[in-house]
């Protein structure tokens, strides 16, 4: 008897086994057969195994090519970053959000596991190395170092000036104990209520309130002299310089308050970048010509890819998170109740702290030993930093 198989050849299904009628010399019952001869239940197992493939091998085509699209993009946000800073407004944007860039490495390493791609491996490899060089020395252990020396510890807290209550930032202040508190957006009605409950915590108080996002004030248990400074316009509000002394020195502080991202369009996004550069320039060359060492607190609206934030660097100044922070510290946005400048994105308010934009600066006579976010007072859409700084000789 012969077997049937060689005719059916354009209908063999591979996978498909003789269930035994066929006795030709040389099969047995595990011989293919054609789908005519299978059983009903072996054939439409062997469709679903072969639907089921394609369907696997037709979704990996398009998860290696979702990667591939990610990794186009993170190319040449890389590219334009390492050319042109925050030059380009949208590439700014991108870059004080960077670390979502890399949220997708680990599934791209995924699947270039999977595939033995190495090409997707070059790119995660670029995308790790990229990433260490940001953020790595954030990262790094950091122990509180206990200190001998007498410590000195400064607060910086934007307390959103639209929010009409004052319970929680007055909280927040009690619990931070803080030596130092330099203050943005500053209210009145907060202004009021300091002066009245915290007057024997500060009895040297700097209050300077003002209506919407204009306010500033500093309060503090050292004895600190205002100073008239050349700092000149576009900020908001009017920065805070004093100066006083601690552990025998002489030292300058400075609270400022830099102008916030205008999103309305990518030329008034360029400007913003441009405005808070000079602001930078002007900072920077201030607390040089002072010739004191220098604390310098406050809402600077600029991610650590920013160009103001380098220049800052740039100009001695000390980035006291780098130096005994850990992790990204990110203390923007918080909260997004009315008055927040938490943005939006199609009507949907963005993660909360997504990038870093409060600092604690300062020069080099003074050493950072231990610097944390302040509590999230459920109110403000920033979190206040709290850093313990010491002289350094």
């Amino acid at each position: 008897m012969r077997c049937p198989m060689p005719d059916l050849n354009p209908l063999f299904l591979p996978g498909m086994w003789c269930s035994g009628s066929c006795r030709m010399p040389g099969h047995n019952s595990f011989n293919r057969i054609s789908p005519l001869n299978a059983s009903p239940i072996r054939w439409n197992y062997s469709m679903k195994r072969l639907t089921n493939s394609s369907l696997r091998e037709s979704i990996l085509r398009w998860v290696v090519a979702a990667c591939w699209v990610y990794l186009t993009f993170f190319a040449l946000w890389l590219l334009l970053y390492l050319l042109t800073g925050d030059a380009i407004g949208w590439v700014g944007l991108v870059s004080a959000l960077a670390v979502y860039l890399f949220l997708p490495l680990p599934v791209v390493a995924f699947v270039a596991w999977r595939t033995s791609r190495r090409e997707l491996w070059a790119g995660v490899l670029v995308g790790v190395v990229c990433f260490m060089s940001i953020w790595g020395v954030d990262f790094l252990p950091k122990f509180p170092r206990a200190s001998e020396k007498i410590t000195l510890r400064v607060l910086t807290y934007n307390v959103l000036g639209l929010e009409k209550t004052s319970t929680p930032m007055l909280e927040v202040l009690r619990n931070a104990n803080a030596d130092i508190v330099c203050l943005q957006e500053l209210t009145p009605e907060l202004a009021a209520d300091i002066r009245t409950q915290l007057q024997g915590k500060y009895p040297f108080q700097y209050l300077e309130p003002a209506d919407i996002v204009f306010g500033a004030g500093v309060l503090s248990k050292v004895a600190l002299t205002p100073q008239v400074h050349s700092l000149g316009q576009g900020w908001i509000g009017r920065p805070q310089a004093l100066r006083g002394v601690f552990d025998e020195h002489r030292f300058l502080l400075v609270n400022f308050h830099m102008p916030a991202f205008n999103l309305q369009n990518i030329r008034t996004i360029n400007q913003g970048f441009r405005v808070r550069e000079d602001l930078a320039r002007a900072l920077g060359r201030y607390v040089q010509a002072q010739g004191l060492p220098a604390i310098v607190c406050g809402d600077a609206n600029s991610a650590p890819l920013s160009t103001a934030y380098r220049i800052l660097r740039q100009s001695g100044l000390q980035d006291s998170w780098r130096e005994a922070g850990w992790g990204f510290g990110h203390t923007f946005p918080g909260s997004a109740r009315p008055g927040s400048s938490r943005p939006r994105i199609f009507g949907i308010a963005m993660p909360m702290w997504s990038t870093r934009i409060d600092y604690v600066l300062h020069t080099p006579e003074w050493q950072a030993i231990q610097v944390q976010t302040a509590p999230f007072d459920g109110v403000s859409d920033h979190r206040g930093v709290l850093a313990t700084l010491v002289w350094r000789h």
